[in-house]
Protein backbone atom coordinates (compact mmCIF):
# COMPACT_ATOMS: atom_id res chain seq x y z
CA UNK A 1 0.00 0.00 0.00
CA UNK A 2 2.18 2.80 1.22
CA UNK A 3 1.98 6.49 1.22
CA UNK A 4 -0.10 8.16 -1.44
CA UNK A 5 2.08 9.95 -4.07
CA UNK A 6 0.67 13.50 -3.57
CA UNK A 7 2.19 13.77 0.25
CA UNK A 8 4.72 14.08 -1.13
CA UNK A 9 6.14 17.74 -2.44
CA UNK A 10 7.40 18.09 -5.41
CA UNK A 11 10.65 19.72 -4.08
CA UNK A 12 11.13 16.52 -2.13
CA UNK A 13 10.62 13.61 -4.89
CA UNK A 14 14.19 13.81 -5.59
CA UNK A 15 16.13 13.04 -1.93
CA UNK A 16 18.88 10.38 -2.98
CA UNK A 17 20.02 8.33 -0.03
CA UNK A 18 23.94 8.01 0.12
CA UNK A 19 25.61 4.75 1.23
CA UNK A 20 28.78 4.85 1.89
CA UNK A 21 31.56 2.62 -0.06
CA UNK A 22 33.78 1.70 2.80
CA UNK A 23 37.96 1.88 2.78
CA UNK A 24 40.43 1.06 4.99
CA UNK A 25 43.14 3.45 5.74
CA UNK A 26 46.75 2.69 6.68
CA UNK A 27 46.03 1.39 10.19
CA UNK A 28 43.29 -1.11 8.65
CA UNK A 29 40.57 1.08 10.44
CA UNK A 30 37.76 1.69 8.49
CA UNK A 31 36.86 4.35 6.91
CA UNK A 32 33.70 5.40 5.31
CA UNK A 33 33.29 7.79 1.86
CA UNK A 34 30.78 9.41 1.22
CA UNK A 35 32.07 10.84 -2.38
CA UNK A 36 32.02 9.54 -6.07
CA UNK A 37 32.31 5.82 -4.56
CA UNK A 38 28.89 5.98 -2.18
CA UNK A 39 25.72 4.13 -3.69
CA UNK A 40 22.84 6.68 -4.81
CA UNK A 41 19.66 6.57 -5.29
CA UNK A 42 16.92 9.19 -5.74
CA UNK A 43 13.29 8.40 -3.90
CA UNK A 44 10.64 10.59 -2.79
CA UNK A 45 9.89 10.93 0.66
CA UNK A 46 7.89 13.96 3.01
CA UNK A 47 10.20 15.80 5.34
CA UNK A 48 8.69 17.39 8.34
CA UNK A 49 10.77 19.65 10.95
CA UNK A 50 10.56 18.25 14.59
CA UNK A 51 12.78 20.19 16.44
CA UNK A 52 15.56 23.08 16.45
CA UNK A 53 18.52 23.75 18.96
CA UNK A 54 21.28 26.20 19.25
CA UNK A 55 23.99 24.77 21.76
CA UNK A 56 27.35 26.25 22.24
CA UNK A 57 29.37 23.78 21.27
CA UNK A 58 32.96 22.95 23.57
CA UNK A 59 35.33 25.36 21.38
CA UNK A 60 32.99 28.38 22.14
CA UNK A 61 31.54 28.41 18.72
CA UNK A 62 27.56 28.39 18.26
CA UNK A 63 26.04 25.63 16.39
CA UNK A 64 22.60 25.35 14.61
CA UNK A 65 21.16 21.71 14.74
CA UNK A 66 17.73 20.60 13.06
CA UNK A 67 15.79 17.20 13.60
CA UNK A 68 13.67 15.95 10.75
CA UNK A 69 10.84 13.21 10.38
CA UNK A 70 10.97 11.26 7.14
CA UNK A 71 8.08 9.74 6.00
CA UNK A 72 8.36 7.61 2.99
CA UNK A 73 7.66 4.32 0.62
CA UNK A 74 11.50 3.91 0.39
CA UNK A 75 12.52 1.23 2.92
CA UNK A 76 16.55 0.92 2.14
CA UNK A 77 17.66 3.06 4.84
CA UNK A 78 20.61 1.92 6.71
CA UNK A 79 22.45 2.90 9.90
CA UNK A 80 25.41 5.10 8.17
CA UNK A 81 23.33 6.64 5.13
CA UNK A 82 23.32 10.20 4.52
CA UNK A 83 20.36 11.97 2.51
CA UNK A 84 20.93 14.63 0.20
CA UNK A 85 18.27 17.24 -0.16
CA UNK A 86 19.26 19.64 -3.36
CA UNK A 87 15.84 21.40 -3.87
CA UNK A 88 15.89 22.87 -0.41
CA UNK A 89 14.69 25.79 -0.19
CA UNK A 90 17.75 27.28 1.65
CA UNK A 91 20.03 25.71 -1.05
CA UNK A 92 21.45 22.03 -1.00
CA UNK A 93 21.50 20.37 2.40
CA UNK A 94 22.88 16.80 3.76
CA UNK A 95 21.37 14.95 6.67
CA UNK A 96 23.16 11.99 9.43
CA UNK A 97 20.67 9.44 10.07
CA UNK A 98 19.84 9.78 13.51
CA UNK A 99 18.22 6.71 15.10
CA UNK A 100 17.37 3.34 13.55
CA UNK A 101 14.62 3.24 11.24
CA UNK A 102 11.10 2.65 12.41
CA UNK A 103 8.43 0.75 9.58
CA UNK A 104 5.27 1.05 10.05
CA UNK A 105 2.51 -1.59 9.69
CA UNK A 106 -0.56 -1.22 8.13
CA UNK A 107 -2.59 -4.37 9.72
CA UNK A 108 -0.26 -7.18 9.14
CA UNK A 109 1.86 -5.94 5.89
CA UNK A 110 4.32 -2.88 5.98
CA UNK A 111 2.87 0.17 4.75
CA UNK A 112 5.62 2.97 5.00
CA UNK A 113 9.08 3.91 6.74
CA UNK A 114 9.75 6.81 9.59
CA UNK A 115 13.14 7.87 10.23
CA UNK A 116 14.95 10.66 11.74
CA UNK A 117 17.65 12.64 10.41
CA UNK A 118 19.81 15.45 11.77
CA UNK A 119 21.42 18.41 10.26
CA UNK A 120 23.88 20.37 11.56
CA UNK A 121 25.62 23.51 10.66
CA UNK A 122 27.96 25.83 12.37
Amino acid sequence: MGLPEYLFPVSQRALVRVRPAETANAYNAAVLDYGEAADRVEFAGRFEQETTDQPEGKDGRNMFTQRWLLFSNYTDIRENDRLEWAEHPNGATIYELDGPPEFVNDQDALHHLETYWRKIAG
